[in-house]
């Protein structure tokens, strides 16, 4: 049986992807956080999902509380809220 190997890698550290994760990553921002800016000043490197979407969206709204990722993401949702 042949086997596949998947990797999710959207800061970069293993491999190179043409932006599609960062692409998809901004796409994700959008539909979850109404995030409407440019990620592509934004360093990635050594970074987890969290912490990106941590950095991104304090540093667009500096005034706003600190996003709760862990809330926000579709794991947390209870499935009979989905």
């Amino acid at each position: 049986m042949r086997r596949r190997l998947v990797l999710f890698d959207i800061d970069g550290t293993l491999i190179t992807d043409g932006g599609a994760s960062r692409s998809a990553f901004a796409d994700a921002l959008r539909q979850v956080f109404d995030y409407q800016g440019d990620l592509a000043r934004y360093d990635f490197s050594g970074r987890t999902d969290p912490q990106i979407t941590t950095m991104v969206l304090s540093d667009a709204d500096p005034a706003a509380p600190n996003p709760s990722v862990e809330a926000a993401s579709p794991a947390a949702t209870p499935e009979s809220e989905v």
